[in-house]
């Protein structure tokens, strides 16, 4: 019964290494936003229940050869996935955006999934047939979970940092092709499934688009693809397609960011006697290295390490660099900062777990008497999100202003400041860019109770579509 249990574990951990590599070819088109993974997630769940019930209905005559089967069949689906996953979401790319991740999801999940799903009915009818049905059918099922854990931290901690998503789901192919050859003990009907793998593996660049000429550098990472693109004079850091910063000669320096509506670049001007800076969210690092120009001591703390790598490689980055959560790095960093800067975003995605009350809260030890801390929110004033926000803020420090950038565009700079000290926009020709309004009302958010990323995705749609312009 070794197989058996080898096979569900291997039918798992596949499972669940597609699962996370299918949330990353989502991603660049669509974006993770909640929507995204709850269709994902819809079906994987679809795909496995299809799955079950096959595996059920052929377990009534079990046999390795069944077994193996169904593990074949789910090589031959990771193989294509592997070689043309990338054509896929792009055919899809112009529907809306829930029916084409669904669709999208449905095709390169479905088939491969269902095909592992009816690993443990096979499984638990083979072993039940000398051994009591519960007995086997506990061991399976522990395997399986078991090879679901493998899997889920293997392709997120290990293969995917290395290889890619191409090549990674590749390895998952090969992996259930081997195993159905050992399953199945008769290697001449499956050599034919180790060729294709091999031979999808070898046509997969022809599937690839190939890096653009104004792409000078193309990473791999825990969070997206990590993209340094010339555009003309500047260059443009992106994350899964989605712009998150720009440095060049015409757009570095403090005054350069406060001309384009960077509120959060007018610090030096607003708390003059300020010594201390934290950056949540390096994007290009202009922030932090026009803070650290203007003489204060500026500590980075981004969760993205390969984004940190691209920055310090081209620009370098001035000060202390954390790579860490921003929620979780902000509780062990020496208090006395006169300054905060909360300018994270998860590709065109707010992190709600770092603007809800108890996040702020956890913030305030770190400041100094007199601290100013800015959120820099891209979306639109009159919005709920900018009014949740603003509401958190005010149930945390006694005093707020709220700045949008002049600059049209199909969203605004929102930057929403907050003090124990009163806050006022002063009349200076470096701030006329950004003018004050007042948010809407709107709820305060907790860890318990934040609707933020839900209210958020039309914003997030229209970033991700601004972008890519």
């Amino acid at each position: 019964m070794r197989y058996a249990w080898v096979a569900a574990a291997v039918a798992g951990a596949a499972t669940m290494a597609l699962e996370v590599l299918t949330a990353r070819r989502l991603a660049p088109a669509f974006g993770l936003t909640l929507s995204t993974w709850a269709v994902l997630i819809a079906a994987t769940l679809l795909s496995g229940a299809v799955g079950a019930l096959l595996g059920a209905r052929y377990g009534g005559r079990p046999s390795r050869t069944r077994l193996a089967t169904a593990l074949a069949i789910a090589a031959c689906a990771a193989a294509f996935d592997a070689a043309a996953g990338a054509s896929v979401v792009r055919a899809l790319s112009g529907a809306p955006p829930d029916l084409g991740a669904g669709l999208a999801s449905l095709v390169l999940v479905g088939p491969a999934v269902a095909a592992h799903a009816a690993v443990p009915p096979l499984a638990i009818a083979l072993g039940a047939q000398d051994r009591p049905a519960g007995q086997v059918a506990g061991r399976v099922l522990a395997a399986s979970t078991a090879g679901s854990l493998v899997g889920t931290l293997g392709v997120a901690l290990v293969l995917l940092p290395l290889e890619g998503v191409a090549r990674s789901t590749l390895v998952v192919a090969v992996l259930c092709a081997v195993t159905a050859l050992w399953v199945a003990r008769r290697r001449a009907a499956y050599a034919v499934i180790v060729a294709a793998v091999a031979a999808s593996g070898a046509a997969r660049s022809a599937f690839d688009d190939p890096p653009g000429l104004d792409v000078l550098v193309a990473r791999g990472s825990p969070f997206g693809d990590v993209v340094l693109r010339a555009r003309g004079p500047s260059l443009v850091l992106e994350v899964d397609g989605v712009a998150q910063g720009t440095r060049g000669p015409l757009v570095d320096g403090l005054a350069a960011l406060r001309a384009r509506g960077q509120a959060s670049a007018a610090l030096p001007i607003l708390h003059p006697r300020a010594r201390r800076a934290l950056v949540i969210g390096l994007g290009a690092g202009a922030l932090t290295a026009g803070l650290a120009d203007a003489g204060l001591d500026v500590t980075t703390v981004d969760v993205n390490p390969v984004l940190v790598e691209v920055v310090a490689a081209r620009w370098g980055i001035p000060g202390r660099v954390v790579v860490d959560d921003g929620r979780r790095a902000s509780r062990s960093l020496a208090p006395g900062f006169d300054a905060v800067v909360l300018d994270a975003f998860q590709g065109e995605g707010l992190p709600w777990h770092l603007v809800t009350r108890e996040a702020f809260e956890a913030l305030r030890p770190r400041l100094a008497p007199g601290a100013i801390v800015v959120v820099h929110l891209v979306g639109r004033a009159e919005h709920r999100v900018t009014g949740a926000v603003a509401a958190t803020l005010r149930a945390t420090w006694a005093h707020g202003l709220a700045v949008r950038s002049t600059r049209g565009g199909a969203l605004d700079d929102l930057f929403l400041l907050a003090s124990d000290a009163p806050l006022a926009w002063p009349p200076h020709p470096e701030l006329e860019a950004c003018v004050p309004f007042e948010p809407p009302a709107g709820p305060v958010l907790t860890d318990d109770d934040s609707p933020l990323d839900r209210w958020n995705e039309p914003l997030a749609r229209a970033l991700r579509a601004a972008s890519g312009r």
